[in-house]
């Protein structure tokens, strides 16, 4: 088992508590979602970690509220963006040291409601902030771990 991974499993609780062999490799749960949510549009997000020598992640995001802005800045990150039938999937391949790429998109996603600002998707309106909060939280993480580890 990676430290990486058991500092993941440690920060978010080992969300799925069904799983309770952490040796099994699955994706952690990092967002805030709860049994109160039942919207399908929720945005759902779990990281993988791919090799902890090398502190490479994988960050999955179903349903991210996705606008011309962070599309391109996931892109230009190296990340994937896939169309599903009630929107958007994104995959974004990171380092353990990517915390201030993180904080972009999540300040991106963050910026897409607002007074005046119009999106076709009217539960953006709270799916935004807590998307982003997630995202800051993981962003939060990492740096600890970093700061930990040296």
């Amino acid at each position: 088992m990676s430290p990486l991974r058991d500092y993941l499993l440690d920060a978010y609780e080992f969300a799925d508590l069904r799983r309770r062999n952490r040796a099994i490799d699955v994706a952690i749960k990092i967002d805030d979602r709860d049994s109160q949510d039942v919207l399908s549009s929720f945005c759902t997000m779990t990281v993988r970690v791919l090799d902890s020598s090398e502190g490479t992640l994988i960050l999955s995001i179903q349903h991210i509220p996705l606008t011309g802005e962070s599309r391109s800045l996931i892109e230009d990150g190296g990340g994937n963006i896939r169309a599903l039938p009630d929107g958007y999937a994104a995959e974004i391949k990171l380092k353990v040291k990517s915390v201030t790429f993180i904080r972009k998109v999540a300040r991106a996603i963050r910026q897409t409601i607002g007074r005046g600002k119009r999106y076709h998707n009217p539960n953006w309106k709270w799916i935004c902030p807590r998307t982003a909060a997630s995202l800051e939280r993981f962003a939060t993480v990492l740096k600890t771990y970093n700061t930990e580890r040296q």
